[in-house]
């Protein structure tokens, strides 16, 4: 992920909001159901890439535009439950204590031979007490449910290409924050759209074209006012926001080795409250390719031009470049950056309790964003990645927490930098063991905050380490332990310190032999917090202690 998260999302990867626990039943399979991401990782063809899981908060550029916001330190729990053939999708239904339940079902439906539509539907969250942070005396309900709507159609056409639509929708309901008692008018709602058409790139002699089309759209409700005096108030306003983008790609191949093209992009956002203004941002991108059996270089740039709050020409590299040294080493580096709106996608990927803004905030320009390492075959089976970056970005969006009003997340925005180093490994062998381990060091500096608060943003993590083991000591019998830590920046002017995370989880999972059950069906447990620690899932929510989800999953 090479955009952004906020601190409260972890290093793991994970893919939909549960406050606690994301369990999603990975299916091996040669048919994957779809299950559409924003996350871009960088494949190299030498060797086996480990992803960078980057604090910073990924920007609505997918069909989930917000799965991303809630700190998950879990890891699902994997099912071997896959056969020899083309399954076309699978089924799985689980629960656990405190509410936790996990519902999700894909299915592939081949219409004709060049007609596929993939259909994927989820149900997941909780609802439960917890510790009021205040007053430990005190319970707090904390409730969040999410359902995913996933759709993706592809026809081919007679040419070595397909044209395709993806949509999402997701419905969020959850309580507000830390209100004792609750309120009578305790629930707040986001709906979130996407939906987007295009082609696959199509080859036409020494030319590829591809493009795409696509609208999101966000409304909330309930939300949290700013006006608290005397109080909180509570109020049934609703927040609307619609986008719309499209996007042209060309690229012209002069010989074997050189390439160059030329992209074009606009995106299009516009709102229901009379106070914001509209937005759009035209790019265009040229870019030079160089590839030999050693070197793989990319030198680009993004011409930004922006209008709405202002009128402002930006200037962003995007360049790569890839060096074959050996067999077993490549050495790579990066340079990105580019513009995004500070709207309310970015808004809820910080928090679902985000509060609105005095003023519409500027979009974020992320001036770079560099990164530059290693990749290293040890051994069959065995790789590592050593690399170290540094971004710096305008008018970036934060969150800060008001001294005397917790229960609001403000938003505001600021200039700064970010220096981070980062190591990964990942061992496997056959299929018998395989081990992953992932730490970053995060060095931050906040040039000039841009906002109404002098306070700096909540919460930035210093230190992360992410490490996990699955262990299949007999076929179709899985073990894994995961854990996770994190550290934060201390900081005087936050009225809450958001304490270091330590998570050990463990997870279970067996496939029950056709001569048995003529199914393909694993039974399945996964467990999360087992030290009991008292670490915040997302800003104000308590750890809920140890918490268990126990399911079954079925290929067809």
């Amino acid at each position: 992920m090479k955009k952004f998260l906020f601190p409260i999302i972890a290093l793991t990867a994970f893919s939909t909001a549960s406050a606690q626990m994301d369990n999603v039943v990975e299916v091996e399979s040669t048919y994957k159901p779809t299950v559409r991401d924003a996350n871009k990782i960088n494949v190299l063809p030498q060797t086996e890439p480990t992803s960078v899981k980057h604090y910073d908060v990924q920007y609505a550029t997918g069909a989930k535009p917000v799965q991303d916001y809630v700190f998950q330190p879990a890891k699902a729990a994997t099912s071997d439950i896959a056969e020899k053939g083309d399954p076309k999708g699978f089924a799985t239904l689980a629960g656990g204590n405190g509410g936790n339940i996990l519902a999700r079902g894909a299915y592939g439906w081949e219409i004709t031979d060049r007609d596929l539509l993939n259909i994927d539907l989820a149900l997941r969250g909780h609802n439960r007490k917890v510790d009021y942070f205040l007053d430990k005396n005190q319970q707090w309900k904390q409730r969040f449910y999410q359902t995913d709507l996933g759709l993706n159609y592809e026809h081919k056409l007679n040419i070595p290409a397909s044209i395709f639509v993806d949509a999402n929708a997701i419905s969020q309901v959850y309580n507000y924050q830390h209100i004792l008692p609750a309120p009578t008018t305790d629930k707040q709602h986001n709906y979130i759209g996407y939906a987007q058409a295009g082609i696959t790139p199509v080859r036409l002699d020494q030319w590829t074209l591809s493009g795409k089309v696509g609208f999101k759209g966000f409304s909330r409700k309930n939300r949290l006012n700013n006006e608290y005096e005397g109080g909180i108030q509570m109020g049934d306003e609703t927040n609307n926001m619609m986008r719309l983008n499209a996007e042209v790609n060309s690229n012209y191949d002069i010989n074997d080795q050189n390439a160059a093209g030329l992209d074009f992009a606009v995106d299009y956002a516009t709102y229901d409250l009379l106070s914001y203004k509209s937005q759009a941002k035209y790019e265009i991108k040229p870019h030079y390719a160089y590839r030999n059996e050693q070197l793989d270089l990319r030198l680009g740039a993004k011409l930004i031009f922006e209008t709405g709050l202002r009128r402002k020409f930006h200037v962003a590299p995007e360049a790569s470049v890839n060096y074959h040294l050996n067999p077993q080493i490549d050495l790579f580096a990066t340079a990105g950056g580019g513009l995004y709106f500070n709207d309310f996608f970015m808004m809820n990927s910080l928090t679902p309790y985000w509060n609105l803004p005095f003023s519409q905030q500027q979009a974020q320009f992320n001036q770079i964003e560099a990164d530059a390492g290693v990749k290293w075959k040890i051994k069959e089976g065995w790789f590592a990645k050593f690399h170290a970056g540094y971004d710096y970005s305008k008018d970036r969006m934060e969150m800060a927490v008001p001294e005397g009003a917790l229960c609001r997340n403000d938003m505001f925005t600021a200039n700064g930098s970010l220096v981070h180093f980062d190591a990964e490994t990942k061992y496997s062998y056959k299929d018998f063991f395989v081990a992953e381990a992932k730490g970053r060091f995060n060095g931050w500096s906040i040039k000039k905050n841009n906002g109404y608060y002098f306070s700096t943003p909540a919460w930035r993590p210093v230190f992360e380490l992410d490490a996990d083991i699955t262990l299949q000591p007999v076929t179709g019998l899985r073990i894994g332990l995961d854990f996770l830590l994190q550290t934060f920046e201390k900081d005087d002017y936050v009225a809450y310190e958001r304490p270091t995370t330590t998570n050990l989880g463990a997870s279970i999972s067996y496939k029950i032999p056709r001569d048995f059950i003529p199914l393909n069906l694993s039974l399945y447990c996964k467990a999360d917090n087992l030290l009991n620690q008292k670490y915040d899932c997302y800003y104000g929510y308590r750890a809920i202690g140890t918490s268990v989800l126990v399911g079954a999953a079925v290929n067809f």
